[in-house]
Order: structure tokens, then C-alpha cells, then sequence
């Protein structure tokens, strides 16, 4: 136990923001033949930090063993969900070594995020931490944490914070690349029937308000900038003013290049 615990906390150095991945790994590694999940539970909902050990046949039986840590500075609760293929079972020697060095991997955990909130504070801040969600086959959000809620508030002030800002089909193709919508780069990744969702700014697109973009989905749909005005409660020099800005910072001058901008970041619907 002293040597994998070292491991641990020395990793909280080595590996930062790959460090849940790599010190679940090393968990796993200690256990013959088993895979692991991570998850945490936190008042704004649930994420999955992550998982690690071989992938086994879903159609078969597994020996599960389910292990909660609190964290009572942060009121999240750790979930680790441990399987092994039956008939092989988890011994009391192996649920011992869980119990102990779970504990010390969450507290590295908590090292982990705090020594990197310290780098990006000496860096003068980190402008795209990672938000993240569960969402279902046809988009709709399950669980979201604080970050992922701030991210499409900023960029959608009419987000109606149940659904996602495009439409997704769960299959092959959407998963593992990025797709950007509404100035930020969403990533989704499979799980089970659901899908988990990731979002961050996207780095590659202009700093666009929520205001702006409101005006841009109105333009790109045909109205007038007095039209907008009065839908917005706003007056047309100011739709005029944020319509302006808004080409500029895209390097366009014609309606048809703002319908098409807008329809890469929200889909074809527009």
C-alpha cells in the first residue's frame, strides 16, 4: 500500500489534468482481470471523470463492487463502480486495499485540480475550463455541472437549459470529433444509450455576446433591424450598432455570409 499511495500523489505532479485516467489506471492495474468507473456527484449534478480497465463482453455477468468516498469540503460524493467477470469475486484483502487507497486517490484528485488552479492563476487565468453534461438520444440535458449551465447561458441568453443548442443523432459520426455551435466546441462521447457531452469556448471562432448572436439568429431569419428591435426590446440603433460589430468581427459584409455562419454554428435549422 505505502508504494501505491506514493504513486498516487507523486502523479498529482506528473500528469495534472490527465490524472483521474492515469490514477484510476494504477488502481487497476493492482486487481487482476477488473474495470473501474469513476464518477462524482456534486449539488449541480453528475459527471464522469473516468473509466479504465479491459472492456468486457456486455452480455456476460459481472461480480460488481461499488465503493462511495465523500468529499465533505466540496459536498460531492465519489462513486466508484468496480466490475470483474463472474464467477470471480472481489476478496476481502482486495475490498480492503479499494477502501484505503480510494481515499487517497480522491484527495490527490482534489491536489491535482488545486495544483492546476494555482498554474492557471500564475498563467493569468485560464479562459476555457471544460464544461460538462449527460444528455440523452435526442439531445435533452439529464445532469449538467455549473460550467457547462454558464457556457451556453453567456453564449444563448434565451437557452432554454434543457436541451442542447443542436440536434444530435448518437451514432458513429458525432462521436469523437468536435462540433462547434454558437461560439463553442462541443464534444460527445457515447454512454450506454446516453452520451456525454463536453464544451469548452471555441478558440478558433471570434468573441461573439449573447446579444450579438440573438441579433445574428434574427438577421439570418429575415427580419429587419426594427423588427429585431421590438422582438429584442431594443432600439434599432443598437440592433444596427450590434449587427455592425458582429460583421466585423467575422470579416463578412453581405446577409447571405451571416445565414451561412449561423447555420454552421447552430445546424442547418439556423
Amino acid at each position: 500500500m505505502p508504494t501505491i499511495v506514493g504513486t498516487l500523489y507523486s502523479g498529482v505532479f506528473d500528469h495534472r489534468e490527465q490524472f483521474p485516467q492515469w490514477g484510476l489506471s494504477c488502481l487497476v492495474e493492482q486487481l487482476v482481470m477488473s474495470q473501474a468507473r469513476w464518477c462524482v456527484l456534486t449539488p449541480s449534478g453528475i459527471r464522469e471523470l473516468c473509466m479504465a480497465g479491459l472492456a468486457g463482453d456486455p452480455r456476460a455477468e459481472f461480480t460488481t463492487l461499488r465503493i462511495e468516498i465523500l468529499e465533505p469540503v466540496e459536498g460531492a460524493r465519489h462513486e466508484f463502480t468496480w466490475q470483474r467477470a463472474a464467477p470471480a469475486s472481489f476478496s476481502d484483502e482486495e475490498r480492503r486495499f479499494l477502501l484505503e487507497a480510494l481515499e487517497h486517490l480522491v484527495s490527490a484528485e482534489r491536489l491535482s485540480r488545486r495544483l492546476q488552479a494555482l498554474l492557471r492563476e500564475a498563467r493569468g487565468g485560464d479562459p476555457d475550463p471544460v464544461g460538462f453534461a449527460i444528455v440523452d438520444a435526442a439531445g435533452t440535458i439529464e445532469s449538467a455541472d455549473r460550467v457547462f449551465e454558464d457556457y451556453l447561458r453567456s453564449a444563448d441568453p434565451a437557452w432554454d437549459g434543457r436541451s442542447l443548442p443542436f440536434q444530435i443523432e448518437l451514432d458513429a459520426k458525432v462521436f469523437g470529433r468536435g462540433i462547434p455551435a454558437n461560439g463553442l466546441y462541443f464534444r460527445l462521447e457515447p454512454f450506454g444509450e446516453k452520451c456525454h457531452v463536453r464544451v469548452r469556448r471555441d478558440r478558433r471562432a471570434p468573441s461573439v455576446s449573447g446579444r450579438e448572436m440573438q441579433v445574428a439568429r434574427k438577421l439570418a431569419g429575415g427580419l429587419t433591424f426594427k423588427e429585431i428591435a421590438r422582438d429584442l426590446g431594443l432600439a434599432p440603433s443598437t440592433v444596427s450598432t450590434h449587427a455592425y460589430n458582429l460583421y466585423d468581427k467575422l470579416g463578412i459584409r453581405r446577409r447571405a455570409q451571416l445565414v451561412e455562419w449561423v447555420h454552421k454554428q447552430y445546424g442547418q435549422g439556423g
